[in-house]
């Protein structure tokens, strides 16, 4: 009886395929316009949620500098890699280019002077090494000969000169020889102000600019700028791909026309996904899933167009052997062959929706989503490309008729049909890229290489068959050939006693090795190593292996008027300087700290702001000589005078502007928040980030049990990257077998 069911519903299609397929194509192209108005384009999390995750977010919201002034690197390196930079020709050449950079006018408009607080006087958006010596030495760079470069160097680096700490910004590898300072590489900064810039690809394009006009007729220096241009580096990488998603394509439409020596087939093929990947785009749209995810933007696609190539070989194999083998008309062979192939291609398609369903145990949003996506696009490459397209393309074979015997004109038919492939390649990339203009791409695409060749060739086989040329049948049996490949499967299937548990100590074995595999991401993984971004990184980490990859921190928030609350902090730093974790170091093993509240504290009482301060408030004393006030009401008035008039040097410079105040504290009313901020060695090595991980949670521990009313907790970049890519590789741990069982059952 259900058998009967289907053969009449599949009767039924085959009577009304002409509205059926119309209906789907609308159906398609539809959901195709629709998606894109409707689609949330944000990209889902891969963090899961817990304590690390949820205050990296926290603190990203609490803990934000209001400073539209940015920060980039440059490495400045030898022409000839590996030979000394701190030579007067090098040093020349790069002040002069500096100087070309800073003279720019539109260069000008974006460049931001700033105070250095260790030589206590302000600099230029673009100052290095070369601008110090050239400034210490009486002609300049330009009259000054290698040996008078190494004596300013002598003086500008030397202990206690106020420019000590441009030591810091020379290579790790640079030694004090015997003829002087030798060292490959040197960095700086271009400080700049990004509210400039109507967007980040303005502002990446004008990184890019400056680069190009640092390296502009360069003999003695090569520099390259840090991770400058992530957004663009990325998008041309993606835009690099593109062509490739279509090639592909392309080759399976080829492969599909070879095999069944059919342009209708592989015509069909290609419509039918470019159809699929607008209905699956917009039914996801329309379910709320966050189409900004990479995942749901490629790699769906791709596992679309393998099971829907899949599903329609099935279906038109099956049909084509109704029509060899029993001899059976279009009208017949469709339904006949369809339910007969029926059970076998829903366990297929079940099996895979369940295991890709099986991401939704992962627990992280994005995984969830792919999982979904992707159950999505096989429910319509199933319905489209394995249940109605088969029934189009016999159709289509029958509708034209029988083709003359081919002669020379095979060769343009295979031309017709290598365009109509690359055609229908573009056609179905669009389809899942840019569904809008897939959608045009689709009704141009049926029009012209389906409706017009369907007519011209129908009326060419009826002139043919009028005038008595020899005619042939070359659809019905193609891809039924591969007698060797029958002949092996059944082989194997006869020995299944021996078959099956070869291939269970086989998968037995890969599994065990797919857990030797590391976990982790590298810039080389999805970005060109030929690109300056991921040669930056390479470079930088090859002169500043101590500086750390990124990093971490320890969030502290309750009350830091305490002036005891503030004093533990220095605890803590010096228990994260003792410790064996491969935390960011200077060239002098120094631990990099970023600024935090206390500080600023410490900034403030050192700076003419105390007398101000006091002249209004509170009395600052300092019993013990920490520059840190005995009362909380002092520590509060200067967080306000921070807050107010930002921080000041020493000298009365401002070190620190208001806006910069609120990215070290937080003005939480009653509670205050800072973090302690520490460099990382790693954002993938567990070997690192694991010590790291357990001896901030140690000395926040610490902080808390020493302190009253102040509660730690750990986060940061690295941290949260590296746990998360753990908790998707645990989740996978619960997925894949869970999907696994599920595909059993089924």
């Amino acid at each position: 009886m259900q058998f009967t069911k289907l053969h009449r519903l599949y009767e039924w299609i085959g009577s009304h395929i002409t509205i059926v397929a119309i209906t789907a194509i609308l159906a398609a192209v539809t959901l195709g316009v629709v998606g894109p108005m409707v689609a949330n384009t944000d990209e889902p999390k891969f963090e899961p949620s817990g304590g690390v995750f949820e205050t990296y977010e926290y603190v990203d919201e609490t803990l934000r500098s209001a400073s539209t002034v940015s920060t980039a690197m440059w490495l400045v390196e030898s022409s000839d890699r590996g030979v000394n930079v701190l030579t007067r020709d090098a040093l020349l050449e790069w002040k002069t280019l500096s100087d070309s950079v800073r003279s720019d006018e539109t260069n000008a408009a974006h460049l931001v002077d700033r105070f250095d607080t260790d030589s206590g006087t302000s600099v230029p958006g673009v100052m290095s090494m070369a601008d110090i010596v050239d400034a210490a030495l009486p002609g300049g760079l330009a009259s000054a000969s290698d040996a008078d470069v190494q004596a300013a160097l002598d003086g500008l680096l030397a202990e206690g000169s106020p420019f000590a700490d441009m030591r810091f910004t020379l290579s790790e590898q640079t030694e004090r020889a015997t003829a002087g300072w030798v060292s490959p590489a040197f960095s700086t900064q271009v400080v700049y102000d990004a509210s400039g810039f109507a967007d980040d690809a303005a502002e990446e394009t004008w990184l890019r600019d400056v680069q190009a006009q640092f390296r502009d007729g360069a003999v003695a220096t090569d520099s390259i700028g840090l991770t400058i241009d992530p957004m663009l580096a990325f998008s041309e990488a993606t835009q690099q791909s593109a062509p490739f998603i279509f090639l592909a394509v392309a080759l399976i439409i080829l492969l599909v026309a070879f095999v069944h020596r059919s342009y209708w087939s592989a015509v069909v093929v290609g419509a039918g996904l470019a159809a699929t990947a607008l209905a699956y785009y917009g039914t996801s749209a329309l379910l709320g899933l966050k189409m900004g995810s990479m995942l749901l933007a490629f790699v769906v696609p791709i596992a679309m167009i393998s099971f829907g190539v899949d599903f329609y070989i099935h279906g038109v194999g099956r049909v084509r052997e109704s029509q060899v083998e029993d001899g059976h008309g279009v009208k017949r062979a469709y339904p006949l062959g369809m339910t007969a192939v029926f059970t076998a291609m829903l366990l297929a398609v079940s099996s895979s929706v369940a295991a890709f369903m099986a991401n939704a145990a992962s627990g992280t949003e994005a995984i969830i989503q792919f999982g979904f996506g992707a159950a999505i696009s096989l429910i319509w490459a199933y319905i489209l490309l394995g249940q109605i397209a088969p029934r189009v393309t016999v159709g289509l074979e029958d509708h034209v008729g029988d083709d003359p015997v081919k002669g020379l004109s095979k060769f343009a038919y295979a031309a017709g049909a290598l365009a109509m492939a690359v055609v229908g390649g573009l056609v179905v990339a669009l389809s899942a890229i840019m569904p809008a203009v897939g959608a045009v791409g689709l009704i141009v695409f049926i029009t012209t290489l389906v409706l017009v060749p369907l007519a011209i060739t129908r009326r060419r086989n009826r002139r043919a068959l009028l005038r008595g040329a020899q005619l042939v049948n070359g659809h019905t049996g193609a891809a039924h050939g591969l007698e060797s490949v029958g002949t092996g499967v059944r082989f194997l299937a006869r020995w299944r006693y021996i078959t099956v548990p070869v291939v269970v100590i086989l998968g037995l074995l890969a599994f065990a090795q797919a857990r030797t595999v590391d976990s982790g991401f590298r810039i080389q993984d999805m970005l060109s190593t030929d690109t300056d971004f991921a040669q930056s990184i390479e470079r930088f980490t090859e002169h500043y292996p101590s500086n750390g990859e990124g990093s971490s921190y320890i969030y502290l928030e309750g009350d830091l008027t305490d002036p005891a609350n503030l004093v533990a902090i220095d605890a803590v730093v010096a228990d994260l300087e003792a410790s064996n974790a491969d935390f960011g170091r200077t060239a002098t093993d120094e631990l990099i700290v970023g600024l935090h509240a206390g500080d600023l504290v410490r900034m403030v009482m050192a700076s003419p702001a105390r007398t101000e301060i006091e002249a209004s408030g509170p009395s600052l004393v300092d019993s013990d000589g920490d520059l840190i006030p005995d009362t909380k009401a002092a520590v509060a008035a200067i967080y306000q005078h921070a807050a107010r008039f930002g921080v000041q040097t020493p000298d009365g410079e401002l070190a620190v502007s208001v806006d910069d105040v609120g990215g070290v504290l937080a003005d939480l009313g009653e509670r205050q928040g800072t973090a302690i901020v520490i460099q990382v060695g790693s954002y993938t090595d567990g070997n690192i980030i694991v010590p790291v991980h357990e001896q901030l949670t140690e000395s926040a521990a610490a902080y808390e049990a020493s302190t009253s009313n102040v509660e730690a907790r750990v986060s940061g970049d690295v941290i949260s990257s590296y746990l998360g890519l753990e908790s998707f590789t645990r989740s996978m741990v619960v997925s894949l077998p869970l999907a696994l069982a599920l595909a059993l059952v089924i």
